[in-house]
């Protein structure tokens, strides 16, 4: 076929200007389709989007504290999540700029409903200071079996929270850390 040349590459399609937006429109949802599907396929799986599974959550008696997803520099490890019905303590892991925090988690002793047994046990824990966060009043700690490392304490109504982090954190760390925290359940 001499004098035909060979069109190499996709088909061009021209629509007329009205069309090429409804198209461009229904790409767009369908898109947004996908996107709402995903989401609902995490959802489905269990953890929803605060990485807690739903069987801990419904199993828990206590409000579940885990960070933000949007606090910067503070990010949940994915899987970490661990509840042991047995002693009603839940524990996950964390980073905070880095720094490797194990929190974990309990339902607050009936005792702790009388406020001076609560502050004896920070007595006990070797309390040094204290910094004011959106959770509450979060008492840093030396606890002598911890030989001086800090760890945090604080009593949220009907949940007692510990924070023990690898290394050394600053004031401001601890702030951010504790006021990034929401309730789950």
């Amino acid at each position: 076929m001499a004098g035909m040349q060979e069109r190499t590459g996709a088909a061009r399609i021209r629509l007329p200007r009205g069309r090429r937006a409804k198209v461009v429109a229904v790409i767009g949802v369908a898109v947004v389709g996908i996107a709402l599907l995903s989401a609902a396929a995490l959802i489905a799986a269990g953890r929803g989007t605060s990485g807690v599974p739903d069987a801990i959550k419904r199993e828990a008696v206590f409000r579940i504290w885990v960070p933000q997803d949007a606090t910067p520099g503070v990010v949940l490890r994915q899987g970490s999540v661990k509840y042991d019905p047995s002693d009603g303590a839940l524990s996950y892991i964390l980073t905070l700029d880095g720094v490797l925090v194990t929190m974990s988690e309990q339902a607050a002793p009936d005792s702790f409903s009388d406020p001076g047994v609560y502050d004896f046990k920070l007595q006990q824990a070797r309390e040094f200071e204290s910094i004011t966060t959106a959770m509450g009043d979060v008492a840093l700690t030396k606890p002598v079996e911890l030989n001086g490392r800090v760890v945090a304490m604080v009593w949220g109504g009907d949940v007692l929270a510990f924070a023990n982090p690898d290394t050394p954190l600053s004031d401001a760390q601890w702030k951010r850390l504790f006021d990034s925290l929401v309730s789950v359940n």
